[in-house]
């Protein structure tokens, strides 16, 4: 997922924690070698970010492949695929782009 985002490394540099490294119930920024107000944290559950909401941008879940579920619709059943201009990934990696921009650069 980071290398379709992020293809050129710019953004995102290696720099995802996955799934498998957390509880079930509870994630963290203890794995993060940074100070926690430099870190910001795309995640589809709220309820696992008790310690750092401050952190959470909450994003939709996306869903490509079928799933067991249903009433959850895939874009794959759909016949659709991530739009170059406005899929749900490239919007994201846009607002990131927005968001490292005023950081590093308050004044442009």
């Amino acid at each position: 997922m980071a290398e379709f985002s992020d293809p050129e490394n710019v953004y995102l540099k290696s720099r995802i924690i996955a799934y498998e490294y957390y509880r079930k119930d509870e994630k963290s920024l203890d794995l993060v070698l940074k100070q926690a107000c430099m870190v910001l944290v795309l995640d589809d559950t709220k309820k696992v970010w008790k310690k750092h909401k401050l952190n959470l941008i909450h994003v939709q879940k996306y869903v490509y492949f079928d799933s067991r579920d249903k009433s959850i619709v895939s874009l794959s059943s759909l016949n659709t695929d991530e739009d170059e201009i406005t899929g749900k990934l490239v919007i994201i990696l846009k607002i990131l782009q927005l968001i490292q921009r005023l950081f590093f650069n308050p004044k442009s």
